[in-house]
């Protein structure tokens, strides 16, 4: 198991577990419903208002969009959206992915 963080601003944020391979923007976005900041504040924002209806492969983007048609979200959960995509996608650069370039002794 690798643990991952990444810095945000001065401040090093943990971002728990690397996945083994991609892992969905809506599964990560779960996981960080335990943290003391803006990104903590939007995810338990999320899954307590409509996180059942949030569609599997939810990306930063999609939920940016349905923030803005259905909640008109002030410049901080904005904010939080654009800390969280960032982190999502700095992680997803580190995450070790499933390589099967060299099944059957081929490269």
């Amino acid at each position: 198991m690798q643990l991952a963080a990444v810095t945000s601003g001065e401040h090093l944020v943990s971002t728990g577990v690397l996945p083994r391979g991609p892992m969905a923007f809506r599964d990560w976005l779960r996981n960080q419903k335990d943290r003391l900041d803006k990104v903590g504040d939007l995810a338990r924002d999320t899954f307590s208002n409509d996180g059942i209806r949030l569609p599997k492969m939810l990306t930063p983007g999609k939920l940016r969009a349905h923030m803005i048609r259905n909640y008109n979200p002030c410049d901080g959960a904005l904010e939080a959206m654009d800390q969280a995509e960032h982190e999502f996608r700095n992680l997803q650069r580190w995450a070790p992915r499933e390589d099967n370039t060299n099944a059957g002794g081929k490269k």
